[in-house]
C-alpha cells in the first residue's frame, strides 16, 4: 500500500528581481505486509512538482536516485535541489517505514528507565516487560539516524550499561523493538 506522506512547499527565493520556480516535494512509501517477514525490503519514491529540472536528490540513506529500495523500518528523509539559477529552489520531505502492528508503550518511564539522565558517559538501562525472545535495542538521534544498534535477549527484566561518551551533545531516543511492539524513551547527552 502506498501512502503519501508529508508535503512541504517551498516558495522561490528572490534574487536580482527574479523569482525561482515554486517546488513541492513528497514521498510515497511502499509499506506492504512483506516488510514484517523480510526486514529491509521497503521502498520509497520522491515526487517533485515545480522547480527546474534536472533535480539533485539526496536521501538520508545516502542514495541519490528518485526511488530508493532495501529500506529497513525506521525514519526516512529526502532533500531536493533544482537547477534554477542563480539560487536553486530547495525542498525536503520525511516519513517512516514500519511493520509494527502494535505500539505498546511510548516514552514510558514504567518500562524503560535510564539513569542518570542527563548522561555524560555511561547510563544504566533497565527494561521491564513481559517480552520473551530477541529484540532490537536502538539509539536514534533527533533526525532518526540509528547511532547504536544491538540484538538483545528479552526475558522479563533487562539491565544493561551503555557507554555514550562518544555521542555528540543532544537529545536521543532509545527503542526496544520486537515483531509486534515498540518501547520508547529518551535521554539527554551532556
Amino acid at each position: 500500500m502506498k501512502k503519501s506522506l508529508l508535503f512541504l512547499s517551498f516558495i522561490g527565493l528572490f534574487c536580482a528581481g527574479n523569482v525561482s520556480a515554486q517546488m513541492t516535494v513528497s514521498i510515497s512509501i511502499n509499506n506492504d505486509a512483506s516488510i514484517c517477514t523480510a526486514p529491509c525490503n521497503g521502498s520509497a519514491t520522491v515526487q517533485i512538482t515545480g522547480g527546474t529540472p534536472p533535480y539533485n536528490i539526496g536521501w538520508l540513506s545516502g542514495q541519490t536516485t528518485q526511488t530508493v529500495t532495501d529500506l529497513c523500518p525506521g525514519s526516512i528523509g529526502v532533500y531536493v535541489l533544482d537547477s534554477s539559477s542563480p539560487i536553486p529552489s530547495y525542498g525536503n520531505a520525511s516519513g517512516s517505514i514500519s511493520c509494527l502492528t502494535t505500539i505498546a508503550k511510548t516514552f514510558s518511564e514504567n518500562t524503560i528507565k535510564i539513569l542518570p539522565n542527563p548522561v555524560s558517559g555511561s547510563f544504566s538501562l533497565t527494561f521491564n516487560s513481559n517480552l520473551q525472545g530477541n529484540s532490537k535495542l536502538r539509539i536514534l538521534n533527533v533526525i532518526g539516524e540509528t547511532i547504536y544498534n544491538e540484538t538483545i535477549e528479552t526475558t522479563g527484566v533487562l539491565q544493561k550499561d551503555i557507554n555514550v561518551s562518544s555521542f555528540a551533545k543532544g537529545v536521543y531516543f532509545i527503542e526496544i523493538v520486537n515483531e509486534t511492539n515498540i518501547y520508547r524513551s529518551k535521554f539527554i547527552k551532556e
